[in-house]
Formats: C-alpha cells, structure tokens, sequence
C-alpha cells in the first residue's frame, strides 16, 4: 500500500510521514527531497527547493516535481512493498501528475488552520512564491486556492491541528483500518 500525505506547507507531511513509516516499517519519501536530487542530477548543482523555485521558477520546478514523482511511482510498483510519500504543497494542482496520484493507494490531507500554518511559515522564513508585500493574504489566498484541490484528492481527511505527531500517526493508523483501502 502507498500512504500519500497531502496538505500546505508546514501542515506536517514530511515530519508525520517519516513517523508513519518508521510505525509501518516500510520506507518514506519526501517529494521535495526527490526534486531536489532530479535537479542536482540535471545541474550537477545542489540547491534547496526553495533556491531551484526561486531561480528557476514555477514552470522548471513542476517539471522536476512531475519527473520525480515519475521515477518515484515506478520505484515504488516495482518495489512491492509499501510506502508512505510526503508530497508538496502545490503538488495536486500540478496537472502533469494527475494520473500518477490517482493510481497511489491511499491520500490522506492533514487538514490544519491558516493561522497556524502561516505562524510556521513565518518563523522559517516567507518562501519566494508569496507577495513580500503582504505574506498572510497571500498565504490564506493560497489556502484557499489549494484546499478543493487537497479535498478532492483525499481519501482521508485528518484534522490535525493541535495534536502531537505520535496521535497524528495513531489517527491515521486507526483511519486506515477504517477505511476500504486500508489494510
């Protein structure tokens, strides 16, 4: 079984992803670390996804996202086992990897507030892709852009504001079970 995590920046996909893994047993990916790998491996240059979004720009970085989770879907069905993935924030909106989404098992949106997920990005630093001018409302326009798209791609739906990453991941486990795909 493949467990996708979707959701905003700063909603927890990578850290509760890693902590799914590790309880499943099996391997985790985190999308963004894969993009950066594919475009180091283009560029023979590492650089953070934030400095390859800032450099080259929305349309280079769909690309290496759509070519990364390529190679990594096809890893994955050839590996047999299960696995859980942390993609990006923009990731479903990137129409290049639609169908690859919908072939994943189980997609799980770690639902948490605008304000919350905006105090996080805050405290790391305003990423390129917000208006410097005004950051919050260009962040909750964002969310508010984003959220049908995670809605409608979600199998689950897990409300996770406030809870540690240790009830996150027994929340999602429980989902699991409860849920036709889950096993």
């Amino acid at each position: 079984m493949t467990i996708v995590l979707i959701g905003m920046k700063h909603c927890g996909k990578s850290t509760v992803g890693g902590a799914l893994a590790v309880r499943r047993g099996c391997p985790f990916h985190d999308l963004d670390d894969l993009i950066v790998t594919e475009h180091e491996r283009r560029t023979g240059r590492r650089h953070t996804v934030r400095e390859i979004y800032k450099t080259h720009g929305a349309a280079e970085f769909a690309r290496l996202e759509t070519t990364a989770l390529h190679d990594l879907a096809g890893a994955m069905a050839a590996s047999g086992t299960d696995h859980v993935v942390a993609l990006g924030g923009r990731t479903p909106m990137n129409p290049d990897v639609q169908t690859v989404l919908a072939e994943m098992d189980l997609k799980i949106y770690l639902r948490v507030s605008t304000e919350t997920l905006f105090e996080r990005v805050r405290r790391t630093g305003i990423p390129p892709f917000l208006d410097a001018a005004d950051p919050a409302g260009s962040f909750a326009a964002l969310c508010d852009e984003r959220t049908p798209y995670y809605e409608q791609l979600a199998d689950i739906v897990l409300d996770a504001e406030g809870h540690s990453v240790d009830e996150i991941v027994d929340r999602i486990t429980h989902s699991i079970k409860e849920h036709p795909h889950g096993r």
